[in-house]
C-alpha cells in the first residue's frame, strides 16, 4: 500500500513540474511577442540626395509643402475670393426674392383680412335693406369682395409655395435658416411699426 501511495505521489509531482514548466515556456513566449510588438518599427529618413534621385518625390515634396510660384498662388487665390464672392451674390438674390414674395404674402393676408370686415358689413346691410335695388346691389357687391377673397386666398396658397420653394432651393445654396428668421423680423417690425 505504501508502494502504490508512493507511485501516485511521484506521478503527481512529475505533472506539477511539467505543467509549471509549460507554463513558463508559455509565459516566457508572450513576454517575447509584447516586446516585439512594442519596439519601434524602423523609419527611413529621406536626404536631399533621395530626392533628387526620384522625380515622384519631388512633385510629392512640392505639392505637399505648398511652395508653389507665386502666380499660381495669386491666381487660386482669385479663385477661391471669386467663388466666395460669387455665392455671396448667390445669398442675396434668394434672400431679396424671399423678402418680395414674404412681403407679398403679408399684404395678402392684410387685404383677406379687410375683405373679411367689409363682406361682413356689406351682408349686415343687405340684410336690413328694405328696398329691392339697394339689396340688389349689395348682393353684388358682397359677390364681387366674395371673388376677390376667392382669387386673393388661392394666390396667397401660390405664395406660401413659392416661398417654401425658395427656401429650400437657397438653403442648397448655403443660404442658412437664421438669415430668413432675420428678414421675418426686419418685415414684422415695418408693419407693427406704428405711423
Amino acid at each position: 500500500m505504501k508502494r502504490g501511495w508512493i507511485l501516485g505521489m511521484m506521478l503527481v509531482i512529475t505533472l506539477t513540474f511539467s505543467s509549471l514548466a509549460g507554463a513558463q515556456s508559455l509565459a516566457e513566449a508572450a513576454r517575447k511577442a509584447k516586446a516585439k510588438k512594442d519596439r519601434p518599427k524602423a523609419t527611413k529618413v529621406y536626404t536631399n540626395k533621395d530626392i533628387k534621385k526620384s522625380p515622384a518625390t519631388t512633385t510629392t515634396t512640392t505639392s505637399t509643402t505648398t511652395t508653389s510660384s507665386p502666380k499660381s498662388a495669386l491666381k487660386s487665390q482669385k479663385s477661391r475670393l471669386a467663388a466666395l464672392e460669387e455665392r455671396e451674390r448667390a445669398k442675396k438674390a434668394w434672400l431679396q426674392q424671399y423678402r418680395q414674395v414674404r412681403q407679398r404674402i403679408l399684404k395678402i393676408k392684410k387685404r383677406l383680412k379687410e375683405l373679411d370686415q367689409e363682406i361682413r358689413t356689406v351682408m349686415m346691410g343687405y340684410m336690413g335693406s328694405d328696398f329691392p335695388d339697394q339689396s340688389e346691389k349689395l348682393r353684388l357687391q358682397v359677390q364681387n369682395l366674395q371673388a376677390e377673397q376667392k382669387r386673393l386666398t388661392e394666390e396667397l396658397a401660390q405664395a406660401e409655395r413659392t416661398l417654401s420653394e425658395i427656401r429650400r432651393k437657397a438653403r442648397a445654396d448655403g443660404v442658412r435658416p437664421g438669415d430668413f428668421r432675420k428678414i421675418d423680423r426686419e418685415i414684422e417690425r415695418r408693419t407693427t411699426r406704428p405711423g
